[in-house]
């Protein structure tokens, strides 16, 4: 889940919770400290789909109080969505799947989402983007690798390198402020990777 502020576009929250059969994901948070802005307006992003079965990206306007109204804004997706990110700038969305796909979006100002480009991975179950908006990476345990990308000035992705770690059962990624450390929670053998 993601939420967009359309009047100044400032992240109030991203929330990595994809509603999915969660077989083999974990759940991972992030939490912008801006204040939404006053009368402002926000997005919240939902990636949803059964195991093994295409997705679907829905868009909520949150109102005063928490309330949600559904803006019918759907966009269709791969098999079994797992991860959502979204730029600083509320500009571009990414949606990785267990199909292998990474896909990329634009943000308009209403909330709709129009694809750019799509990537193929393996079997990616988390990404990050650093906290200038630069650069994605994706978690990819079944290739115990970490792949990089550099977020083009249009949303596009340009691979850069990938990371070897040594976990076939990595879960999750976190990365500081300052965007110059990467950290890869595994989930099967207790272990966070510091990168």
């Amino acid at each position: 889940l993601f939420q967009n502020n359309h009047s100044m576009r400032i992240t109030y929250a991203i929330v990595a919770l994809l509603l999915v059969s969660l077989c083999g994901c974990g759940d991972f948070f992030t939490k912008d400290t801006n204040p939404p802005p006053v009368g402002g307006s926000h997005t919240l992003y939902a990636a949803f789909g059964p195991q093994n079965a295409t997705g679907s990206i829905s868009g909520f306007t949150v109102g005063t109080g928490g309330v949600l109204t559904n803006l019918n804004l759907t966009t269709a997706l791969g098999v079994s969505p797992r991860a959502i990110a979204i730029t600083p700038n509320n500009q571009f969305l990414y949606v990785v799947n267990q199909g292998g796909t990474l896909d990329a979006f634009s943000v308009a100002s209403n909330g709709t989402l129009a694809a750019i480009s799509q990537a193929t991975l393996g079997n990616p179950n988390a990404l990050v983007i650093d906290p200038a908006g630069k650069f994605l990476y994706a978690l990819n345990p079944s290739s115990a690798a970490i792949s990089a990308f550099a977020i083009q000035s249009d949303g596009s992705l340009l691979q850069a390198n990938a990371q070897a770690i040594t976990s076939l059962t990595a879960t999750d990624m976190a990365i500081t402020p300052a965007g110059n450390f990467l950290y890869v929670a595994s989930g099967g053998d207790t272990l966070i990777y510091a990168l």
